[in-house]
């Protein structure tokens, strides 16, 4: 025999992560049906009195002053069902308790979608006929992990201009060339690609910027764009941003 045992509301605890954030319409028929007709259909609890189904019951039922709980253990291998020995089903307060059963259930389900998202994978809440709305831009962008694309120099450096850059690649394709017979202009293009393996050391060139570089010196890197700086030119700060962000948006939701 399932053992009863009596408690209070505030012996229960809500469920912090309710997918059901309710309705304040749906929470009003709650309030009139229990008002009406009493306490219906049972909540379910965890080991630990945590609330699984039922919160919205739970919480009206606290404010109108239905404090006493009797609780029911279970194993889950036995339907629980709650017996009102003051009401018939054929009667209208039977009647009213059936149709507030259905209606508040419609009424009060407003799915907290950013729970469901955190706490189950898509397939069980499509085994469960729940379709998720796809994400709007922004809650898109507040998803994304963003790290600082600035680097703040800490001390200043004894540093040269060349020290910014590694050449090693760069000489390496060049001495290449000297292994094939090529025109001048075939050699003068070439070289204009071993450009690309040019390394530059962007933290190098921001010390260099912050401690070393004259003021014309700092413009002119300013206008080739090789440090971010607040009031930067042509709005390039504001254009670096967006570009990192979209690129980010393509490679985790896909580039439509």
């Amino acid at each position: 025999m399932a053992e009863i045992k009596e408690a209070k509301i505030s012996d229960l605890v809500f469920d912090d992560k309710n997918f059901n954030k309710h309705t304040e319409y749906g929470m009003s028929l709650i309030e009139k049906s229990i008002r009406n007709n009493g306490a219906g259909r049972s909540i379910l609890i965890d080991k630990n009195n945590r609330i699984i189904a039922g919160n919205g019951v739970t919480e009206i039922a606290g404010q109108i002053g239905l404090d006493d709980v009797q609780i029911v253990e279970s194993d889950g291998t036995k339907i629980i069902a709650v017996k009102r020995t003051d009401i018939d089903l054929d009667s209208k307060q039977g009647r009213e308790m059936a149709l507030a059963d259905n209606a508040t259930g419609a009424a009060d389900l407003q799915w907290d979608y950013d729970q469901l998202r955190q706490e189950l994978d898509e397939k069980i809440m499509k085994d469960y006929g729940i379709r998720m709305p796809e994400l709007k831009s922004t809650e898109i962008l507040s998803a994304i992990e963003y790290n600082s694309c600035y680097y703040e120099p800490k001390e200043q450096p004894n540093i040269k201009l060349e020290d910014c850059i590694n050449f090693d690649k760069f000489n390496a394709k060049v001495k290449a060339l000297d292994e094939f017979q090529l025109s001048d202009d075939e050699r003068k293009v070439l070289m204009w690609f071993c450009y690309r393996f040019l390394k530059i050391d962007f933290e190098s060139v921001a010390n260099y910027y912050a401690f070393n570089a004259s003021e014309e010196m700092k413009k002119a890197m300013e206008r080739l764009r090789l440090v971010l700086v607040d009031g930067g030119v042509d709005g390039f700060i504001e254009d670096e941003l967006l570009r990192i962000v979209n690129t980010e948006i393509a490679v985790q939701y896909g580039d439509d």
